[in-house]
């Protein structure tokens, strides 16, 4: 699917792979950026083009069973997040989305522009469309 869409950048969530180059991510042209989660599948990453000029700016466990993944591409910011569930307690998802607030504060700063992506375990009731 990359190749035939010709994709530069996948994000992926719910993974298990972590760490820059991982042998066991084997795509053809493309290159790993992750950040795994051993205890559960709460890991994110990216599949970049290899040639990209690409950078890790920052890789952290956000609280609990979050995680986060904030890299560079030709330039441009890209925040990729994992979310507690939605059955977590309140106060870890409360943690998490402060957490993700500093982040994005702190980037803000450098005014610079942002792609925030992600899996944000949320659940829409009443979704309408005026």
């Amino acid at each position: 699917m990359l190749r035939e869409e010709d994709a530069d950048i996948l994000g992926v969530c719910e993974t298990h792979l972590d760490s820059i180059g991982n042998s066991r991510v084997v795509v053809a042209g493309y290159q790993w950026f992750g950040n795994g989660c051993s205890e559960s599948q709460c890991g994110v990453g990216f599949l970049v083009k290899r040639g990209m000029k690409c950078k890790i700016i920052k890789n952290k466990h956000v609280k609990d069973e979050g995680r986060c993944i904030l890299i560079e591409i030709e330039g441009k910011l890209i925040m990729e997040a994992y979310a507690p569930v939605e059955c977590a307690s309140a106060p870890k998802r409360d943690s998490f989305f402060d957490d993700m607030a500093e982040e994005i504060a702190a980037i803000s700063v450098m005014d610079r522009s942002l792609i925030i992506v992600g899996d944000w375990n949320a659940h829409i009731e009443g979704f309408f469309i005026y």
